[in-house]
Order: structure tokens, then C-alpha cells, then sequence
């Protein structure tokens, strides 16, 4: 009976790694950004002692050790490269040493380039009363691609974002 409450205690430990959460957006826009990771729901009463966490550049690439045995639930990761997309996973350790298994990886794309782009104005008239001003926009993201667009005419305040359009 003892080696049976073991065995599913085992299993609902191994069968629940924590989660790697960190509001991982699709895109990060600096080279260091928030990972965080949470307790798993239910571990049969039994408490996590610390986490391991690790990271891999690229879908195909070596897990890398980033943080062993903390007790922290974030951190900062740092040193992103531009372009590149990074995975990340956790496991926990209870207080009595038993190891969990990793979590699912969630991933995140650096994207440290700002969109090129280009507005040229066609129509314009400064005797048109109203004005009326059709725009012909191009614009480019190697990385993330585009979504939506802001305008400025003083480049000190801006109009509300909208979807992104070429005219």
C-alpha cells in the first residue's frame, strides 16, 4: 500500500511541471526580457523546493542550463540576439528531492530592428478648403512583419493606432 501511494504521488509529480508563463508575447523588442514560471496546481501535497530552468536558440538547438535550483519564480533573461527565436522550459524539485519532468517550451522572437517605411502624399493642394490629402504608405518588418500604424505631423504627438494599411 506504502510503495502504491508512492508510485501516485510519483506520477501526479512527474505529470504536472510548472508552467513557463512569463507574458510571452510573440516578440520582444529589447534583448533582455521577463520570463516567469508558476507552481504546478496540484503535486498531491507535496511542495516544490526549487526550479531549473533552460533555453534553446532556435527550434532545433541544445537546451542550455539558465538557472538551476532557485527558489525564484523570475527572472530577467538577457543577451537576445536580434532575429532569433528563444524556448524555454522549467522543471521543479520537491523538498525531498524528487525531480519533475520539463515543462512544455514556450518561445519568443528578439526583434530589436525598427519597420522601414515610407508616406508620400498625393494630392495635395494648399488652396483646397477642407484639405483632403490621400496617403500612399509603404513600410516593411523583416521580423515581425506589420500590424498596425501610428501618424505624427510634429513627430512629438501621435494619432491613435489603427490596423495597417497602404492607403
Amino acid at each position: 500500500v506504502r510503495s502504491g501511494v508512492r508510485s501516485r504521488s510519483k506520477r501526479a509529480f512527474e505529470y504536472q511541471p510548472p508552467s513557463v508563463a512569463n507574458a510571452v508575447t510573440r516578440y520582444q523588442a529589447a534583448a533582455s526580457f521577463p520570463i516567469s514560471w508558476t507552481v504546478p496546481i496540484t503535486w498531491t501535497g507535496t511542495a516544490a523546493g526549487s526550479y531549473d530552468l533552460q533555453y534553446r536558440d532556435g527550434p532545433a538547438g541544445a537546451w542550455t542550463d539558465w538557472i538551476t535550483s532557485t527558489t525564484a519564480l523570475s527572472s530577467t533573461f538577457s543577451g537576445g540576439q536580434d532575429g532569433h527565436t528563444y524556448y524555454f522550459r522549467a522543471r521543479a524539485t520537491t523538498v525531498t528531492g524528487a525531480v519533475g519532468d520539463w515543462s512544455e517550451p514556450v518561445s519568443t522572437t528578439v526583434d530589436l530592428t525598427p519597420p522601414t517605411g515610407s508616406l508620400s502624399a498625393q494630392g495635395w493642394a494648399s488652396n483646397l478648403q477642407p484639405m483632403t490629402v490621400a496617403l500612399a504608405i509603404t513600410a516593411s518588418d523583416a521580423t515581425s512583419g506589420l500590424s498596425q500604424m501610428q501618424f505624427s505631423a510634429d513627430g512629438q504627438t501621435y494619432s491613435d493606432w489603427e490596423d495597417y494599411a497602404t492607403s
